[in-house]
């Protein structure tokens, strides 16, 4: 009786399980429950009344023809059933931009009608596979216009979605700032969104570098500057101002970095400019 009242696809019947599963709309599954229920003369195949069998007269704003199977909205339009739950599905390809809000509108009237449906109102109309994909693209779109409080696990084929911490968050902050798939058991940061384990990020970031932060915090230190020319690093400990790149040979005055061919030049220069070539001075603070 479920069978011949809704259609050969809509109810399947799970002999081991002793279920029956409607894939279809609220309207069908209350017809199901009616008909175990005895209450057959609610539903009556081929009956004009049954509203789920025939046509509305009415044309579909999807494919401009009667309707088949309709569903009428609460803005008093009419819709195929299949009509309905195809729009429903292609409808988050059709949002372009993360700033939109992903909805479902009307395109009754010519397209002018644009209500807004709700998930109330689809819940009752659509399928409930065709239901179910629709609140999985409201979820994917809801995560996509807020890439700064939800991410996707980064693993492949894994779809589970973490909160994200203010850039900065440590464990002793906010919170552990690192967090554990439950669905892969991936351990990343929520803050930076890298797997670094128990490092903190600019410790990560540094290691990923290849030690350069390091590096250049030493070089700062110990006032280790980088030739013009060849970028090769040289360290000043004693002498004059004068420097030789051991990379390039360019000649450079310590000083202001100037680079020279040969030494005499460069000699003159720091006389002319600076007042002295600078011997005796151990170290020579940069005036650049």
């Amino acid at each position: 009786s479920i069978e011949q009242a809704l259609g050969n696809n809509v109810p399947v019947f799970n002999v081991v399980s002793r279920s029956i599963i409607i894939n279809g709309t609220q309207q069908q599954w209350e017809t199901a429950v009616a008909v175990m229920d005895g209450k057959s003369s609610i539903i009556e195949v081929g009956s004009p009344s049954d509203s789920a069998t025939t046509g509305s007269g009415e044309d579909c704003p999807i494919c401009f023809c009667e309707a088949d199977t309709p569903i009428q909205t609460s803005c008093k339009h009419t819709y195929c059933l299949e009509c309905l739950e195809g729009y429903c599905r292609s409808a988050p390809s059709s949002t372009t931009s993360k700033n939109t809000n992903f909805s479902i509108k009307c395109q009754g009237g010519g397209g002018t009608c644009t209500t807004i449906f709700t998930l109330q109102e689809l819940k009752g109309h659509v399928s409930s596979s065709a239901f179910d994909d629709l609140l999985k693209s409201s979820f994917e779109a809801h995560v996509q216009r807020h890439p700064d409080t939800f991410r996707y696990c980064p693993t492949p084929d894994c779809g589970h979605v973490y909160r994200c911490t203010p850039t900065g968050t440590t464990a002793n902050s906010m919170g552990a700032a690192t967090h554990t798939c439950p669905n892969c058991l991936e351990r990343l940061c929520t803050s930076c969104h890298a797997r670094h384990g128990d490092h903190t990020c600019a410790e990560y970031k540094d290691i990923a570098s290849g030690g350069r932060a390091a590096l250049e915090k030493l070089k700062r230190e110990l006032d280790i500057r980088d030739c013009p020319k060849c970028t090769t690093p040289i360290e000043k400990t004693e002498g004059c101002n004068h420097m030789t790149c051991a990379g390039c040979r360019a000649h450079i005055c310590w000083v202001c970095m100037e680079v020279f061919e040969s030494s005499d030049p460069c000699y003159g220069h720091m006389n002319e400019v600076h007042g002295g070539i600078g011997l005796g001075l151990d170290y020579y603070p940069r005036i650049w």
